[in-house]
């Protein structure tokens, strides 16, 4: 995992690859909903620099219970635009 995002410095180091890595570890080993997933995934391209990703990907492949501050900031906002998207969508008119 690491090592395609240590070879993959095109856009901004965001490939397909490591998108996908993302996904399937998001959605297999920590059981999140995909759509959860690919939000999550899509508020760190716009959020960190990639050379921050891959630190913080690092240190949470060191300790399992380490979240970084952004990452749990970013899937608590993706996780509330699921919820409010997820029930009734005419809540406020």
């Amino acid at each position: 995992m690491l090592l395609a995002a240590a070879c993959s410095k095109a856009n901004n180091g965001y490939t397909a690859d490591v998108e996908n890595t993302f996904l399937v570890s998001c959605t297999h080993r920590e059981a999140q909903p995909d759509q959860l997933c690919r939000c999550i995934f899509d508020e760190i391209k716009q959020q960190l620099p990639f050379d921050r990703y891959v630190e913080l990907d690092k240190q949470m492949q060191k300790d399992d219970k380490f979240i970084p501050d952004e990452l749990s900031r970013i899937a608590a906002d993706c996780g509330s635009r699921g919820s409010a998207s997820s029930g009734n969508s005419s809540s406020s008119s």
